[in-house]
């Protein structure tokens, strides 16, 4: 779970990197998306045994909520695939 989180960690802040082809950023963005997938595996397996019966579902249920919450608070639709369909400005300046 943390191995996950560490390897998408570098993954985006490599897109941060404003030299290189274009593909690059949208390749590490898609590999970053790959990751999410065992990390939460490995949540949804961690909490059951962290928690009594009762309370696992109303913490799963809370935990799907905040999720959900922040993916939508942080950007409108689509908005994780602007920076990839969006021109870039030249590096450097050809002025």
């Amino acid at each position: 779970m943390v191995g996950c989180d560490l390897a998408r960690m570098a993954l985006v802040a490599g897109m941060a990197v404003p030299a290189g082809p274009f593909w690059a950023p949208c390749t590490l963005l898609a590999a970053a998306e790959l990751l999410s997938a065992p990390f939460g595996a490995a949540r949804a397996a961690l909490l059951p045994e962290v928690l009594p019966d009762d309370r696992y579902v109303v913490a799963s249920a809370v935990s799907n909520v905040a999720i959900q919450g922040g993916q939508l608070s942080a950007s409108p639709p689509a908005a994780g695939w602007r920076p990839c369909s969006a021109p870039r400005p030249p590096w450097p300046s050809t002025r």
